[in-house]
């Protein structure tokens, strides 16, 4: 995103369209994209109504694989605002609901995510496990949109820094070989009002 001024501008008139030929569910990608723009600007509270509005379209529209994204852009605002329970909860709705659907997209974002928060709570090799684990579905998955769009830097990348080589790497195996609903238990442990989502959990197999 090298001009998000002009990015902006873009989405705002592709909104505008769209409410003029009222297409409710062609509206959300522009909210979404409009939102993560005014993410970056520092505008959050303008980021907030922008995918809150965009989140009930692509349920409307049954876009199962995406109507996820507008709710971790929430929990990332509500990182930025400071607020990491929030932003936790958030990220932990997403990863339960998306791995009892099996739907990869929604896994890997949010245990990016999550990767993210555990750096800013200062556990960079659980860190490193989370991020591991997002970068083999991204690769599974052909590419997805990261994180750095919101201008967070890479939790993988973070996670380097701050760990030994030695550390680093047997967190980045781990994360790279376990299966998924070891990464799913560990990415929820400890996050207050998971209980129930990891009981729904599938077993391993």
């Amino acid at each position: 995103m090298t001009d998000p001024r002009a990015a902006l501008e873009l989405f705002g008139e592709s909104i505008e369209a769209y409410r003029q030929a009222e297409s409710p569910p062609m509206i959300s990608g522009s909210l979404v994209g409009l939102g993560v723009v005014q993410m970056r600007l520092g505008r959050l509270d303008d980021a907030v109504r922008s995918l809150e509005e965009a989140e009930p379209h692509l349920r409307e529209a049954g876009d199962d694989d995406f109507h996820f994204i507008p709710i971790g852009m929430l929990g990332l605002v509500a990182r930025l605002q400071g607020d990491l329970a929030a932003a936790r909860r958030s990220y932990a709705k997403i990863l339960g609901r998306s791995h009892q659907a099996g739907r990869q997209l929604g896994i890997n974002m949010a245990l990016d995510l999550l990767a993210d928060l555990a750096l800013l709570e200062g556990q960079p090799e659980r860190a490193a496990v989370l991020a591991a684990a997002a970068a083999g579905l991204d690769e599974e998955l052909g590419g997805t949109p990261s994180i750095e769009l919101a201008g967070i830097p890479d939790p993988l990348t973070r996670a380097r820094a701050e760990l030994g080589n030695e550390q680093y790497e047997a967190a980045v195996n781990r994360g790279r070989t376990s299966h998924v609903d070891e990464i799913v238990r560990l990415a929820l442990a400890g996050t207050p009002d998971t209980r129930d989502t990891m009981a729904k959990a599938p077993s391993d197999r």
